[in-house]
């Protein structure tokens, strides 16, 4: 198999995993964006690209030019720079989504990010990248409702709340346990 992309730019997320284990363990195709994604929009710090295998219709990502592996590795200024990107890539899906026919707009967008651990890639033998990233795609009505835990109001919260207790004093805790 080839290690340059598909002639389509987007796969199901088998094709994807395939192709992903298919290219060298130590290349990073978002720090080698030039070769391997469809960049949307660039800043000095950052790209906004097609999602090789998108979870939904039009969803898009934005990635550091620099590889880091957590949002807290960002500068300040790749952290400013954060939300110009994100402006641009929002206007422009607003733009993009008022020309979809009627059953395909939405004036919502969902933007987030999952922090792997290690832990994570000794479950799953996908291989998983390790550049930060963060997704952004129109939001549907209802989308995330067959994952969300209806239980989760349930949980014992009191944990959390003693680690918060113990947060460096520089940190302001806002609960007081009332």
């Amino acid at each position: 198999m080839s290690d340059r992309p598909p002639q389509h730019p987007l796969m199901p997320r088998a094709q994807y995993d395939e192709w992903l284990k298919s290219l060298p363990e130590e290349l990073c195709t978002f720090c080698e964006w030039q070769d391997y994604q469809i960049v949307l929009a660039s800043t000095n710090h950052w790209l906004w690209i097609l999602n090789r295998s998108p979870y939904w219709k039009y969803h898009t990502m934005l990635i550091p030019r620099r590889h880091v592996v957590e949002m807290s590795d960002l500068s300040v200024v790749e952290t400013g720079e954060l939300f110009t990107i994100y402006a641009i890539a929002v206007d422009a899906l607003r733009n993009f989504q008022s020309n979809l026919p009627e059953g395909e707009r939405t004036g919502k967008y969902i933007f987030f990010w999952r922090f792997r651990s290690e832990v994570d890639a000794e479950v799953s033998d996908q291989r998983k990248l390790s550049h930060f990233h963060l997704h952004l795609a129109p939001d549907r009505e209802r989308m995330f409702d067959p994952l969300l835990d209806k239980d989760a109001h349930e949980v014992d919260y009191i944990p959390l709340l003693n680690i918060a207790k113990r947060l460096p004093s520089q940190v302001n805790t806002i609960y007081n346990g009332s």
